[in-house]
């Protein structure tokens, strides 16, 4: 049979056995992985059966599981820890906490994270119970008083703290979401509701008062790893309330539970907190690591429109009236004026820390 002038005959595709799935992993070949930038994702799921076989390098993973989601993680990006920039009139609410709660961790200043041992890490976290991760044949404990340790924490209470108390409340329906409201959110603002209307699922971030805002931004990536800006769930509503009123937090508890999930879904958070844990595990470095100095300059909270003051409501005329066309453009209003000198004088002061910080160096 002739062919085509320019043409082949195509190769036959190798076939599949029906009822069967080919499922492509790249085999980690170094410690080399991607820097901390944007990233598409993609979702691969791994067999949990998996776990029970060994892995091919049993020097850097627990089991073929870990070994698997290793090129998965590496793929995904980072929630780093923020760098802390307080403007003036923020800083006169959340100062005093940070002194009163001895959450000096909050304000520490950018260094270098392997960020080669952040995705090992979380590859090897297969199971949301471990006491000690595997890292480079050592256990990198973490129990909550290695998570405190690293962090610098005070002891935490004993028993549940607000939070879970607040949680066992909601398992039983016995929890008062209306005084959450009052509390985090603005005069007449109301939760968001999914499928399931008998309890919140989150709130929109316009609704919240100023210090609610600014404290879910910072435990977005310190405590409850979250990107969303838009909104806060539900959890991370009941956690600020928890601050505003001065409830007792244990947050390594907390931090911990956020780690144990990641495998799941979602970003690798706590990057900075990863590599503290597993260097005083004494892990060593090696040539092929990928290595960065986090926070960048560029990451800092509070930022945004979400730390703005809300905008005054004025009162609706009753009766519709007709747009009056003007020859000369109108003069901001005082509330306007007032949060553009506001924004400024934000601006200048992180500026000034910044260039201070990189004195610094």
């Amino acid at each position: 049979m002739a062919t085509k002038k320019g043409k082949e005959k195509a190769t036959p595709k190798s076939t599949a056995r029906r009822g069967t799935k080919r499922v492509l992993v790249a085999e980690p070949s170094s410690t080399a992985v991607k820097p901390s930038t944007k990233r598409i994702k993609r979702i691969i799921k791994v067999d949990e059966k998996e776990k029970a076989f060994p892995a091919k390098d049993t020097a850097r993973f627990t089991n073929r599981y870990c070994e698997q989601m290793f090129p998965i993680l590496a793929e995904r990006n980072y929630n780093n820890e923020y760098l802390l920039l307080l403007p003036t009139r923020i800083a006169e609410f959340v100062e005093p906490q940070i002194e009163r709660r001895q959450w000096d961790f909050l304000q520490r200043q950018p260094r270098q994270v392997n960020l080669s041992w952040v995705v090992e890490f979380y590859s090897n976290f297969h199971l949301p119970t471990l006491q000690s991760v595997y890292v480079r044949q050592k256990q990198v404990p973490i129990i909550e008083e290695a998570i405190q340790r690293a962090l610098d924490l005070p002891p935490a209470p004993e028993g549940l703290d607000a939070f879970q108390e607040a949680s066992l409340k909601r398992q039983t329906y016995q929890f008062d979401w209306d005084a959450v409201l009052r509390v985090i959110a603005l005069p007449g603002s109301r939760w968001i509701y999914g499928y399931y209307r008998s309890r919140p699922k989150r709130i929109s971030a316009s609704t919240l008062t100023l210090a609610a805002r600014v404290w879910a931004q910072i435990m977005s990536h310190y405590v409850f790893s979250s990107t969303h800006e838009s909104s806060f769930t539900a959890d991370m509503a009941v956690l600020l309330w928890c601050i505003l009123i001065d409830q007792p937090l244990n947050l390594p508890r907390h931090i911990r539970n956020a780690m144990g999930h990641v495998q799941i879904a979602g970003n690798l958070p706590f990057p900075a907190l990863v590599s503290d844990l597993v260097s005083a595990a004494g892990v060593s470095y090696r040539a092929g690591d990928t290595k960065a100095v986090l926070p960048r300059d560029d990451q800092y909270v509070p930022n945004g429109k979400y730390i703005r003051p809300p905008a005054a409501t004025t009162s609706q005329p009753t009766e519709p009236v007709e747009d009056i066309p003007s020859s000369t453009p109108q003069a901001p209003t005082t509330n306007q004026l007032l949060h553009q000198i506001l924004e400024r004088l934000d601006q200048q002061e992180r500026k000034a820390k910044l260039r201070e910080r990189r004195n610094k160096r």
